[in-house]
C-alpha cells in the first residue's frame, strides 16, 4: 500500500511548529480574494495587499524578518505558473533587502534554510 503524501496544510503546521521550537515568531498569512455583497452593494476583498505574499512571515530570534512558502512534498523548486512567478517575486524582494525568503517542502527545507542563514537548529 503506497503511503499518503501529507497535504500542505500538514506540511505548513509541522513547518510552523519547527521555527517556534526553535525560537521564530511566525505568523501565517491567509492568500487570495473573493467576491461577496454586503447591505446590497457589490465587493470584491483581498486578503493581502502583496502579489505572491508567503504563506509564513517570520522574525528569527536576532531580528531577522523570514518570509516561507510551503509547498507540498514533491514540489519542483521552479514557479510553474503565474501565481507561483508571483510568489517567487516576493521571496526574491525579502532576500534583495536581507531578509531570509524560500520556498520549502519540509522541515529539511527549513533546516537546510536556517543554516545556510548562521542558525544552530538541531
Amino acid at each position: 500500500m503506497k503511503a499518503r503524501r501529507p497535504l500542505e496544510k500538514e506540511t505548513q503546521q509541522a513547518v510552523i511548529d519547527y521555527l517556534r521550537l526553535h525560537g521564530v515568531f511566525v505568523v501565517r498569512i491567509n492568500s487570495g480574494a473573493f467576491a461577496g455583497e454586503y447591505k446590497g452593494r457589490k465587493r470584491f476583498v483581498r486578503f493581502n495587499s502583496e502579489p505572491g505574499c508567503a504563506d509564513l512571515l517570520c522574525v528569527f530570534p536576532d531580528g531577522r524578518f523570514g518570509a516561507l512558502e510551503v509547498k507540498r512534498i514533491g514540489w519542483k523548486f521552479r514557479p510553474n505558473d503565474a501565481h507561483e512567478a508571483e510568489q517567487a517575486a516576493f521571496l526574491a524582494t525579502v532576500r534583495q533587502r536581507g531578509g531570509i525568503g524560500e520556498f520549502v517542502t519540509g522541515i529539511d527545507d527549513v533546516r537546510r534554510v536556517m543554516l545556510a542563514a548562521g542558525y544552530e537548529v538541531g
